[in-house]
């Protein structure tokens, strides 16, 4: 059919391909179709069209651009086929980080890239291609397959070419002859719609009261995928190296109110109820506090059976041992609170308070040395704090960052440091596996550091059981379930038995030591396995809906236990819902560490609450689960009044948290951060 066109009708089809294919080609970043398993903000025609609108005018703004600057028309069809290739890989880029991260991509969490772990990187690159390819995203590079394909048959049909007049024996590429000043139009209408569309969404963010709260993937599916993306750019190439706070005074009135009301013993809760305090039943006991990576609480009391022989195996039995005990509290309707930092934003949740903002790694960019922090709070009760972590000493800028949150600088453990112990071996396939340490060296250095002379608090980091799962002669392949239930899903479990038995191991060596009696554990879950839809269902059909999906996958455990202590007295509370933000203030009153601040509530007492995921804006409360973006709940009997209510009151309590993250309401900002 092409090679019927005559040069023109192919001229003029090929640059309308180019700005249909890769016009829609956007979408696919922000239509629900395509994103089956990200939180979409709600559709609404007028967001689809100026999402349209926007993007139409990046395109003819390209357009412009490469017909101003080309001298043949071969070489606009070449520009116009790069471009294509460009934007199909930026789309196709853009699906990696929304299905890893559950959000869209900003530059400026551009920095996340410059994280070292390249074992890691090299499986994650091949598990998330994999994954995209096996739910059909590979249409993102359609675009450019057909413009390359298009470009192919120009030269294979010495199309655009006429006879050299000089020579008589060979052709010359046909020159441009147009009106530059139509070309110039062309330009100037796609800078009409781009500029529509952008101050358009800004003055739908200006016109809502809540208007601190403005995510990514709103702006992407408002203003249209590049669009957002060169507004994204500019402000990043732009802005200065100081934050850029909210000017709103009365924004900053409330915010310090907010700080106000959490310097009371008993302030108010998300619902304005007065909170109440636990006691310090461990005062001056050891606290061994452990972050278990990508532990999702169905994980728990899990049984699987094979089908053919009926026989059944336990996912994690030492695990289930602390969990089923009467005199441990486990609660499983606990929730992560993590941003696009995953696991370094729980630890900072847990250890301040604090909810992080959700788009930007704290961090990266919201660390100073005058939050009230669980490490400098127990430090001035005497103790000595520890810090330990399976990754090298600039992951996430650990070193720096733990030091500035008051952990001893003296007492921080990172591959660096074992390494010069000679307690790891990097030539040994069992010490480091899939860039992560094994967790047994980990926990054996723990044990090496507890001291019953001493009053100690130690943060742990497992890190084994960490995505993508790949296969490791000592974790898979080495559990029975393996013949029955195949793939990713398959290959977690194992690492979950491992993670379970590495724990186990950890307990036996204390009580070999003779110091378990002394101590306090408060074992809790990070974040989501970052497990599809499609693997979650092999184990639990009722993950195919995106809202109960959403719910199991940052879904963590929390255990409190400490030896020959019965806890059973406040089992009330474990069926309520928490976050790890109020994992600071139950601490606090736990060991009678004397804080200033109070933020969330005190998980052993009865107060209700409200916690969320600032990275997909899921919000959990003890009566429902809201999608907020999507405006939908898993409580039929909530009415969307009542929703729009809920969000409206939502949206104060996140922005004067946020208000109050971004502008240091503590102290003075550490610029070199």
């Amino acid at each position: 059919m092409m090679k019927k066109l005559s040069d023109k009708q192919f001229y003029v089809t090929f640059i309308s391909l180019f700005l249909v294919l890769n016009l829609l080609n956007g979408l696919v970043v922000s239509l629900p179709i395509f994103n089956p398993e990200l939180n979409l903000y709600k559709f609404t025609f007028q967001s689809f069209f100026m999402s349209l609108l926007g993007d139409l005018g990046f395109l003819l703004m390209l357009l412009g651009i490469i017909l101003i600057g080309s001298r043949h028309k071969r070489s606009v069809l070449l520009n116009l086929t790069i471009v294509s290739v460009i934007l199909s890989g930026i789309v196709f880029a853009l699906k990696i980080y929304s299905f890893y991260y559950g959000t869209a991509f900003s530059f400026f969490n551009i920095r996340t890239f410059s994280n070292h772990n390249p074992d890691l990187g090299r499986q994650l690159t091949i598990f998330l291609w994999k994954n995209l390819f096996i739910m059909g995203q590979w249409i993102a590079v359609i675009p450019a397959i057909i413009m390359i394909i298009l470009n192919v048959l120009v030269y294979k049909h010495r199309r655009f070419m006429t006879p050299n007049p000089f020579t008589y024996s060979s052709d010359v590429r046909e020159k441009i002859s147009y009106d530059y000043i139509t070309v110039f139009k062309f330009f100037l209408t796609g800078l009409c719609l781009y500029s529509f569309s952008t101050f358009t969404f800004q003055y739908k963010v200006e016109a809502n009261h809540n208007n601190y709260i403005v995510e990514d993937l709103e702006a992407i599916q408002n203003m249209g995928v590049y669009t957002y993306l060169s507004n994204d750019l500019l402000g990043y190439l732009t802005s200065s190296d100081e934050k850029i706070i909210d000017t709103d005074s009365k924004n900053f009135e409330q915010a310090q109110l907010y700080l106000d009301e959490s310097q009371k013993e008993n302030p108010i809760s998300f619902y304005g109820h007065t909170t109440n305090n636990s006691e310090a039943i461990f005062e001056n006991k050891t606290l061994i506090m452990i972050q278990l990576e990508s532990f999702n609480t169905f994980l728990i009391n899990l049984i699987v059976e094979n089908p053919n022989t009926g026989e059944t195996y336990e996912i994690t039995p030492f695990i289930n041992s602390l969990a089923n005990n009467s005199q441990n509290l486990y609660y499983y309707n606990f929730f992560s609170n993590i941003g696009v930092g995953k696991t370094s934003d729980a630890e900072f949740a847990a250890l301040t308070g604090i909810f992080p903002d959700g788009n930007i790694v704290t961090y990266y960019d919201y660390i100073h040395e005058d939050y009230e922090t669980l490490p400098k709070l127990f430090s001035a009760k005497g103790y000595e704090t520890y810090a330990l972590r399976g990754s090298n000493m600039n992951f996430y800028r650990r070193e720096e960052v733990y030091a500035q949150l008051g952990f001893n600088p003296d007492h921080l453990v990172s591959e660096e440091s074992l390494i010069a112990e000679g307690k790891l071996d990097l030539s040994i396939n069992s010490h480091k596996m899939n860039g992560w340490i094994n967790d047994n060296i980990i926990y054996d250095k723990l044990v090496e550091f507890v001291d019953a002379e001493q009053k100690q608090f130690i943060f742990s980091l497992s890190t084994i059981l960490h995505s993508p799962f790949m296969e490791h002669e000592v974790i898979t392949g080495m559990n029975g379930w393996t013949e029955f239930i195949p793939g990713q899903i398959g290959r977690y479990l194992d690492y979950a038995r491992f993670t379970d038995d590495a724990l186990k191991g950890l307990f036996e060596k204390l009580e070999e030591k003779g110091v378990l009696d002394d101590i306090v554990f408060i074992i809790y879950g990070d974040h989501k396995s970052d497990m599809s839809i499609r693997e979650h269902t092999k184990l639990i059909v009722e993950a195919k809906d995106l809202l109960y999906n959403q719910k199991i996958s940052h879904n963590v455990p929390l255990i409190i236990t400490s030896k020959n202590t019965d806890l059973s007295a406040y089992n009330a509370s474990t069926s309520l819902v928490r976050g790890q933000s109020d994992i600071k203030r139950t601490v606090v009153n736990l060991f009678g560490l004397d804080a200033k601040y109070t933020f969330g509530v005190d998980i052993l007492t009865t107060d209700k609450t409200i916690t969320y995921v600032p990275l997909t804006m899921d919000v959990f409360t003890d009566d429902f689960h809201l999608n907020y973006r999507g405006r939908e709940v898993d409580n039929p009997t909530i009415t969307e009044e009542k929703i729009s209510q809920f969000i409206a009151a939502f949206d104060r309590f996140k922005t004067l948290n946020d208000l109050i993250l971004h502008n240091n309401f503590f102290g003075e900002s550490d610029n070199e951060t």
